[in-house]
């Protein structure tokens, strides 16, 4: 992504400082604007929606992913983290979620499940 960057850390407070002036932006957060994540990652969704929430208390964040993940992951703290879950299974019923091609177009795709009029998606690795 950004070859102008030296390091791994440098990238990360670049995504960082962007995902702040989004935030700032749009700091009277209400239910017509969120942010996306789409992803079989777990554990980094939840990291990022928690250090998305460090920032923007109030914002809406929306997780969408595959059973199995959000098996693992676990309805606590699902409800503690985020305020929609989407099971990719029924938002993207004709994709096979699991294959590598499912899994890419299901991101591409994971915008049209949006609950909100204006989405921000977030990688999962955006810490």
């Amino acid at each position: 992504c950004c070859k102008i960057f030296s390091s791994q850390k440098m990238r990360a407070a670049a995504v960082t400082a962007v995902v702040l002036l989004v935030v700032r932006s749009h700091a009277a957060t209400a239910t017509n604007f969120g942010y996306l994540l789409v992803t079989n990652r777990g554990d980094e969704a939840v990291f990022a929606a928690r250090s998305l929430r460090g920032v923007a208390p109030r914002a809406n964040v929306t997780f969408v992913s595959d059973a199995a993940t959000l098996r693992d992951v676990g309805d606590a703290v699902l409800r503690q983290t985020f305020d929609v879950v989407i099971r990719a299974e029924d938002a993207m019923p004709d994709l096979d979620v699991h294959d590598s091609m499912g899994f890419r177009l299901q991101k591409l795709r994971g915008a049209l499940a949006s609950p909100y009029e204006r989405t921000v998606y977030l990688d999962s690795d955006t810490f």
